[in-house]
């Protein structure tokens, strides 16, 4: 069983990265996002941020904070799937259920990119929800760092990949990682 965890900060990247494991290497996807929005639409709540923030905290305070993590590990079981990329990890409780139910099958991948570098990609990407000024974005990492625990989140990484080159150069560091952990 092979299981890639992929985290970061805001525009490093971590999209680019899963989508090329996903591609090249035929992995399947799980996201996080996409497993609370189904339990948003669940109880009558829409997809809106503020939804989605209230939807994980009403199941995290009903079952346990491991709750969405333990809903990844439920799925990767019921699927039998052995090739599964994870993303939208935010929290250490996401983590922590993968990490301790699949141990060295689990690896987590820290995508790593200096600030102008993935201020410069948060501004070509032209969301409307993103941050336009180099201050905003700054203000929209301090808040995400302390709104989802990122450092605890970190902590778990098994394997750092720099995303700060070109795409080509990603695709480098990406191939050299799967290689190197016999993933591909």
């Amino acid at each position: 069983m092979h299981l890639i965890g992929v985290t970061g900060l805001i525009g490093s990247g971590k999209n680019a990265v899963s989508d090329y494991i996903i591609d090249k290497h035929h992995y399947k996807h799980i996201d996080f996002g996409d497993i609370v929005r189904d339990f948003s639409t669940s109880i009558g709540k829409t997809h809106k941020r503020e939804d989605l923030r209230e939807t994980r905290r009403i199941f995290t305070q009903k079952y346990d904070l491991k709750f969405f993590g333990e809903q990844v590990v439920k799925r990767i079981k019921e699927n039998k799937w052995e090739r599964v990329v994870i993303t939208g990890i935010r929290y250490p409780e996401d983590i922590e259920p993968i990490k301790k139910k699949f141990g060295h099958d689990m690896i987590l991948i820290l995508v790593e990119a200096g600030e102008r570098v993935r201020f410069e990609r948060i501004v070509k990407r032209n969301s409307v929800r993103d941050p336009k000024t180099f201050t905003e974005f700054m203000e929209e990492e301090s808040r995400e760092i302390t709104l989802f625990n990122f450092s605890g989140v970190f902590a778990y990484a098994d394997h750092r990949i720099d995303n700060s080159g070109t795409k080509e150069d990603l695709h480098k560091n990406i191939d050299k990682f799967m290689k190197e952990y016999n993933l591909d």
